[in-house]
């Protein structure tokens, strides 16, 4: 039961969205619940006073709800090239550092040995290789090798397996 001159406007958020547009609103109690023994109101929309004012209320919760969905769509086409950044950068870093270490093996080090492998970098450090330090990779399978700096570099003869 509404008073006389006053509209129900039953849409999510319709209250904050009055508030922010400067109308008398009140919470609409449309029924009680009883949880142990008490009674709660229900609440859903609210009560606007004037038809006018229903009729505005409506019209700024469906800008509302389109504004919301754009911008949604936004953040979401963000993120979308935000990934695809990440992706490529990760795929330069890595070649980066396929070059600037020369994973080929084309300076002489010793990785095929048992023992000490030794690899120069492009700051002059030494890269280490121990016959300990050589294991399988657990997601691509081939064996690797690590130095003591944490670079793992793959194994080019897998005969010499532990």
């Amino acid at each position: 039961m509404l008073p006389i001159g006053t509209v129900h406007v039953d849409l999510p958020g319709s209250y904050a969205l009055a508030r922010r547009l400067g109308m008398d609103a009140a919470h609409a109690v449309i029924g009680f619940e009883f949880p142990r023994c008490r009674a709660v109101p229900v609440t859903s929309g609210v009560v606007v006073v004037g038809e006018e004012h229903g009729e505005t209320l409506r019209a700024a919760w469906q800008e509302h709800s389109q504004n919301q969905a754009a911008k949604v769509e936004e953040k979401r086409q963000k993120r979308i090239w935000d990934n695809w950044k990440m992706l490529i950068k990760g795929l330069l870093i890595k070649e980066r550092i396929i070059a600037r270490y020369d994973m080929g093996g084309e300076e002489g080090g010793e990785k095929g040995k048992k023992g000490k492998g030794k690899k120069k970098g492009g700051s002059g450090h030494v890269h280490v290789f121990p016959a300990r330090s050589r294991r399988k990779d657990k997601v691509t399978g081939q064996m690797v090798q690590k130095c003591s700096c944490g670079l793992v570099v793959p194994v080019e003869s897998c005969e010499e397996e532990l």
